[in-house]
């Protein structure tokens, strides 16, 4: 089973825990000092008892029998001390987990062949990862060879920390029979799909009406000095759409990536009739349009207005909800 393991911060709690066993080694040493006053001045007296009992001679002032008995108090109170503490202290100290093998990890699944997702976890840097197994499963049960990493689309347009890149975690399992090679999925190279996963129709739900670019004025303090903007219909049926991701060889997001939309009012966008809100997620009447930006970065050769015009720029890609379904459509613009 393919895993990619998430590495968090030391536990800052288990300071208590050091300092509380501290305290008990403390204890105990100090235990010690009673202890042998006590042990020594037995042993005297046991001797001179011994010895004297004749002429039963007067117990030397140092070593008499409150002392002994004080000491031996204190003794048996600073041992008690020293175990509490310790008792405490391993309350207090995180569990250490026996490292567990590599065949106590990895399931077996015998004749069952084939590519399965066992988790997915999603989130950013500081913050508890949340889990969207089922989402990443749905999406691959479609038939999709990939998974957009986007938090309108897996947290269903909930931004868990706004301006911070987001991550999603996948563990996977693959099963083939023997006398067959195993293809595995290796990072930055060729991603091998399934032999019978059939990759899904391009949805044609979306209209491309206006794209354009919109540079910052050189006195703005605007952080996406690059904007791209689009006008875009809905041709099908009844949709909900999140911003979309970017996908393009030549030209690169700004970063964080951002891109916000307004739906048309009702005079229409040929009117320039928009609603005032900004949003990550539309619901979207058939036929109803939709105003957007997105930040990109200048390209190298032609400029973005140059291809803005021949429509080279890239894809904007929207993550879309189609009667319960989820699903995305690329949009070239």
């Amino acid at each position: 089973m393919a895993t990619i393991d998430l590495i968090d911060s030391p536990d800052r709690g288990n300071h208590g825990g050091v300092d509380l066993q501290k305290a008990a080694n403390l204890a105990q040493i100090v235990a010690l000092i009673p202890g042998f006053y006590c042990g020594y001045g037995t042993y005297v007296l046991l001797h001179s008892a011994q010895q004297g009992k004749a002429t039963a001679p007067t117990e030397p002032s140092m070593l008499n029998t409150t002392g002994l008995l004080w000491s031996l108090a204190i003794f048996l109170g600073l041992l008690a001390v020293g175990f509490v503490l310790r008792i405490i202290a391993w309350g207090r100290s995180p569990r250490r987990q026996p490292k567990k093998s590599d065949s106590s990890l990895s399931p077996f699944y015998g004749e069952e062949t084939g590519f399965r997702i066992e988790s997915a976890m999603f989130g950013a840097p500081g913050i508890v990862p949340e889990p969207v197994t089922s989402k990443v499963k749905r999406w691959f049960e479609k038939g999709n060879a990939s998974v957009p990493v986007s938090w309108q689309l897996l947290l269903d347009g909930r931004d868990p920390k706004p301006h911070a890149y987001k991550y999603l975690t996948v563990t996977f399992s693959l099963t083939e029979v023997e006398g067959k090679e195993l293809a595995i999925p290796v990072p930055g190279g060729t991603r091998q799909v399934p032999g019978d996963c059939v990759l899904p129709t391009q949805w044609k739900e979306l209209t491309l009406q206006k794209s354009w670019y919109a540079p910052a004025k050189p006195e703005s303090t605007e952080v996406y000095r690059d904007k791209v903007g689009f006008i875009i219909t809905n041709a099908g049926k009844k949709v909900e759409v999140w911003s979309p991701l970017w996908e393009s060889p030549d030209v690169a997001n700004q970063p964080p990536l951002k891109s916000l939309l307004r739906r048309e009012g009702p005079k229409g966008w040929r009117s320039e009739d928009w609603e005032e809100q900004e949003r990550a997620c539309l619901e979207l009447n058939p036929g109803q349009s939709f105003i957007g930006w997105i930040g990109l970065l200048a390209s190298h050769g032609e400029g973005l207005h140059v291809r803005i015009n021949k429509q080279t720029t890239g894809h904007l890609v929207f993550p879309m909800k189609i009667e319960g379904t989820l699903t995305y459509e690329r949009v070239p613009i």
